[in-house]
């Protein structure tokens, strides 16, 4: 078997497997508000997602600030005790989360079975990967390769 068709026999990783909807709360407020706000909710009360904003346009003259579930505030009470001198309004939003948000490692995390640890050493140059995998990632080397060449 030559090389190329080496890898058109590698099974298709199916994506779908990673859509997650996260549910948060949206803050909105006036686009002239944002930074009082920010600075008033701290940068780690903002939804932090790669390849993704937690700051999104609402129209002309507005943006909702997307709260990270864990780390922002939980109610009205405690948003309205950080954003005194801010108007706001609150509302729930849900934010699609797919395979091109994740890093390699969440994904194979994802894939690989529990008792095998996910490989931690790995670079890509151009369209070449070169993992140091052990033993135990045998079984699965096809699996770690296609999550590092996206």
């Amino acid at each position: 078997m030559n090389h190329a068709s080496r890898y058109l026999m590698e099974p298709a990783l199916d994506k779908n497997l990673f859509r997650t909807v996260v549910r948060c709360l949206g803050v909105r407020v006036r686009s002239q508000d944002v930074t009082q706000a920010q600075k008033a909710l701290g940068k780690q009360a903002l939804l932090s997602i790669r390849k993704s904003r937690s700051i999104v346009k609402d129209g002309d003259d507005h943006r909702v600030l997307l709260l990270d579930p864990e780390k922002g505030p939980k109610s009205d009470q405690e948003l309205k005790g950080a954003l005194t001198t801010v108007p706001f309004e609150t509302r729930q939003e849900q934010i699609e989360v797919n395979y091109e948000h994740l890093q390699a490692d969440e994904i194979l995390r994802k894939l690989l079975p529990q008792n095998v640890e996910v490989p931690s050493g790995f670079e890509t140059v151009g369209h070449i990967a070169h993992l140091n995998l052990r033993p135990e990632h045998e079984p699965f080397k096809c699996v770690c390769y296609m999550t590092t060449r996206r």
